[in-house]
Formats: structure tokens, C-alpha cells, sequence
């Protein structure tokens, strides 16, 4: 009987992803960070980290103020998936190509009345996918259809995505908002206000 991550990790765990998964999720509620991050390297290696695990790794270093730690994790999980995660864009998923996971680094696809929010493959450029929102027109909305963390340095970054709207008679319309999680006075920004009937566009 040890808990030593060394002993644990060389004799006590089967070598197998649910073992591994096990322990983990063990060392992250009892919050022992180093022991988490030898856990998941040892995973890692392996291949036993699904979508799911690596999602709640990724959010317990977020938690624990390490998002760079978490940054690397999901893209190390990623592994030589084709992507351009972190080399062009720093949103991940940013086309809606792939089923969102549980990561706080993909699409977080909101769930509220009078609105239905869905991936789509009628309106789609690049790519074959696109996030479409349907409004009931039952209610006034005010809420993140769909949102992501992303981890940057501080420099220069530029952002810009594709949009279409039809029949929107909000006096709102859709808008885009990027902030800053940990203090929105450094960054809280909020642009594009797009209602009525648009063609598919670029917005910069």
C-alpha cells in the first residue's frame, strides 16, 4: 500500500486506460498537482487519455492557476492531428469541424430556452462544418451561444470569422465578445451587432 506516484505509477497500476484514468481523477480531487502532472505524462505516453480525461486535466490546471501547464496538456493530447491548433489559430476546433469535447479549450455549445445551437453543414466556409444558432423568437436573449478559453501571451493577435444572418429582428442581433478570464478590466471587448438578413461575410 503506497500512494507515492513513483511506486504507483512503476508497480501499482495495470497497465491499462482505466487504471490510469482512475488515478488521475484520484490526484486531481485531492489537488496534488505535481503528482497529477507525473500521472498524466505516464498516460500520455501510453495513450490512454480519451477526450473526456483530458479535458478534466486540463480544466483541474486552469483551476489551479496553470494555463500554461493545461495549454501544452491539450496539445500534447492532440498529438499529430491534423490542425492548426497553436501554429495559426489559437482557438481550438475554430471551424466547428469536429464534435465539440469536454475541453475548456474547445466549444463550450450553449443550452437555453428559445434557442437551439447546433453544428451545421448547410452554411459552411472553410471548411465542411459551421455553428448554427435558431432563435424562437419567444424571448429576448442574452447568453453565449457558444464560447471557448484560449491561453496567448501578451503581443498582437488578430480575429475574424465568417457570418450569416436571416430574419433576425432583435434590436441586438449576434455579437462577438472576447475578455480576458482572470480580469476582464485588462480586456472585456465586445464587437459586431448583426441582425436583419446577411450574406455569408467575413468579419475582421
Amino acid at each position: 500500500m503506497s500512494d507515492q506516484i513513483e511506486d504507483v505509477l512503476r508497480y501499482g497500476l495495470a497497465d491499462d486506460s482505466r487504471a490510469a484514468g482512475s488515478w488521475l481523477r484520484f490526484l486531481v480531487e485531492a489537488g496534488r498537482i505535481d503528482d497529477a502532472q507525473r500521472a498524466w505524462d505516464w498516460a500520455a505516453e501510453r495513450e490512454y487519455a480519451d477526450n473526456n480525461l483530458a479535458g478534466e486535466y486540463v480544466e483541474f490546471l486552469i483551476r489551479q492557476g496553470r494555463p500554461d501547464l493545461a495549454t501544452y496538456a491539450w496539445s500534447r493530447h492532440l498529438g499529430k492531428r491534423p490542425c492548426d491548433y497553436r501554429t495559426s489559430n489559437y482557438l481550438f476546433n475554430g471551424g466547428f469541424e469536429s464534435e465539440p469535447t469536454l475541453s475548456p479549450f474547445d466549444w463550450n455549445q450553449a443550452h437555453f430556452q428559445g434557442a437551439e445551437v447546433t453544428r451545421d453543414r448547410t452554411t459552411i466556409r472553410p471548411g465542411s462544418y459551421s455553428l448554427r444558432v435558431n432563435f424562437g423568437g419567444t424571448n429576448n436573449l442574452d447568453c453565449a451561444a457558444a464560447s471557448q478559453a484560449a491561453f496567448v501571451m501578451p503581443g498582437h493577435y488578430r480575429f475574424h470569422a465568417f457570418i450569416r444572418t436571416e430574419g433576425l429582428t432583435t434590436d441586438q442581433g449576434i455579437r462577438f465578445r472576447v475578455s480576458d478570464a482572470e480580469a476582464p478590466v485588462r480586456l472585456d471587448t465586445i464587437f459586431g451587432q448583426f441582425t436583419g438578413t446577411k450574406p455569408l461575410s467575413t468579419m475582421w
